[in-house]
């Protein structure tokens, strides 16, 4: 799982956000696996009592993708789900082929940097599911780093989650 300051506009603060995430594993079993990424770990143990999940905690990291797989998403946030999906994966017993052709097909999600279409020079995406400043910064800046030399003009929208929208 991947966890940032989000649903603010349902939540008074993040410690509450947490107690409901919280309140998610403390329903898991010990036979049943919570997979998250190495940087997590410290935001949980901010937040919750990590030694009390009862799950097994498996961590993913960067460094198990083999390095001639090749994918259609881009940005460093499309890579870090990739990686979760193929943790998930691994502990359900997929094989790692199967796993492969998977994530190598896979386009991305409707919303989350999907691409729409070309015209005159123009690239069009759909972010509409960034819906943090976190978020819609690591798609611009995907798409800063996959297009060095175009220009990016973001059309934004949507309701107040009461983030700092500063940065």
């Amino acid at each position: 799982s991947n966890f940032f300051e989000d649903h603010l506009n349902y939540y008074p603060n993040m410690q509450k956000y947490f107690d409901d995430k919280e309140n998610i594993f403390a329903w898991q079993k010990d036979c049943d696996f919570l997979i998250t990424l190495p940087e997590n770990i410290s935001i949980f143990s901010k937040y919750m009592e990590v030694e009390k999940i009862p799950s097994k905690v498996e961590l993913a990291f960067m460094d198990e993708f083999p390095k001639d797989w090749k994918f259609h998403f881009f940005g460093k946030f499309m890579m870090k789900n990739a990686l979760l999906a193929k943790k998930t994966a691994e502990l359900s017993n997929i094989t790692i082929n199967i796993i492969k052709k998977g994530l190598e097909n896979f386009s991305g999600m409707e919303g989350r940097m999907q691409f729409l279409r070309e015209k005159e020079e123009i690239l069009f995406f759909n972010d509409n599911n960034s819906t943090t400043p976190k978020s819609t910064i690591a798609g611009l800046t995907a798409l800063k780093k996959k297009y060095p030399k175009r220009r990016i003009l973001l059309i934004g929208g949507g309701t107040d989650k009461g983030f700092d929208y500063q940065e």
